[in-house]
This record gives C-alpha cells, sequence and structure tokens, in this order.
C-alpha cells in the first residue's frame, strides 16, 4: 500500500497501484479487482476514474513514453550543438537504469509481447515510440559525424534494447560496463 495515500487523490493512487502491478505483473495477469484493492478501493471506485483497463494500460504506455523522449529532448537542450554528447548522455541515462528494470525486463516489449493484434491502439504506439526513438538516434549518428550513422543508430538501439534482456535473465554481471565499451567504440567509427 502507498505511505502518503491520505495525501493524494483516488485517481492518483489507482494510477500508481496499476502501474506498480503492470511492472511486476504485466498487462494480462493484472484485473481491475486487483488494482482497487491495490490502491486501496473498490473496483467502483476505479471505474469512477477509468473506463477500462486498457485505459491504465494507455496511461501507463504513455507515462513511459513520454519520460523516454523528455531524458532525449532534455540532452537536446543541454547539448544543442554536440550530438556526441547527446549519444553519450543518452547511453549514462540508459545504463544507470539498467539497475531499475524489473525482473520482467523492459516494459515495452513485455507489452507488445502481451498484444497479440497488430491494430491494437496500445501497440501502435509503442511501435510509432520505437520508430520515432530509432530516428532519433539516426540523426544524432549523422550528426556526430558516424561514418555509417545508419549501422551506428542500429547498433545503438541493439545494443540498448539487448542490454535490457541481459540485465533480465542476469547473463552478465558487467552489462553496464560492457556496454559503455561498445558504445564507445560505435562513437569513434567516424
Amino acid at each position: 500500500m502507498f505511505k502518503t495515500a491520505a495525501r493524494i487523490s483516488l485517481r492518483e493512487r489507482i494510477t500508481q497501484a496499476a502501474f506498480e502491478l503492470f511492472e511486476q505483473n504485466g498487462i494480462n495477469h493484472v484485473t481491475l479487482e486487483n488494482i482497487a484493492v491495490h490502491a486501496g478501493t473498490t473496483r467502483m471506485g476505479v471505474y469512477r476514474h477509468f473506463t477500462t483497463k486498457d485505459d491504465l494500460v494507455e496511461l501507463w504506455v504513455t507515462t513511459w513514453i513520454n519520460s523516454y523522449r523528455a531524458v532525449l529532448d532534455g540532452l537536446e537542450a543541454d547539448y544543442p550543438d554536440d550530438a556526441n554528447a547527446q549519444l553519450r548522455g543518452w547511453i549514462d541515462y540508459v545504463v544507470n537504469s539498467l539497475t531499475d528494470i524489473s525482473h520482467r525486463g523492459c516494459n515495452f516489449i513485455n507489452t507488445i509481447a502481451e498484444i497479440p493484434d497488430p491494430e491494437h491502439p496500445i501497440r501502435g504506439a509503442i511501435e510509432t515510440h520505437k520508430r520515432i526513438q530509432s530516428q532519433r538516434m539516426l540523426e544524432l549518428c549523422r550528426k556526430a559525424g558516424l561514418a555509417e550513422p545508419d549501422l551506428a543508430a542500429a547498433e545503438f538501439n541493439f545494443l540498448l534494447e539487448g542490454a535490457q534482456v541481459a540485465v533480465q535473465i542476469g547473463s552478465n554481471d558487467d552489462v553496464d560496463k560492457y556496454v559503455k565499451r561498445i558504445a564507445e567504440r560505435i562513437l569513434d567509427n567516424r
């Protein structure tokens, strides 16, 4: 339960509860009843704020998407004319976030795996986010003057996605160290 439950609104408690449960258990294993109990309310309390569980899943996914975009936007604002610094900042952010990855791994990958319908709007939002993020990496690699920006952007994306999986399954204790070394090799390819 929440220590500050008396200080936050019911909607916020429901949102916090849903986010925690989705991250810990996936979206398909969480019911509105689970969310209600975790938030200290009833299903009717949840329904007063959210029509369906998909509304909460969409909010959760959108929150994650916005947090990643905010990091890239912040790096662009901090280093407006330095694509190398932006790329290094992105690598640092992801490496520092690896310890926060749950036992389930990447929320985006897990959510897509739980939504088999390729036309589902939540799946579409994640796919669009990943395309935009890949495009931003490509633009940064071009601006950084990397020899093969298409390849470098793909390498960065595969490196960071793979690092999340490696942390999730515990296949290597030094993922953070290796990610930084591999990233430096990519950045040195001019």
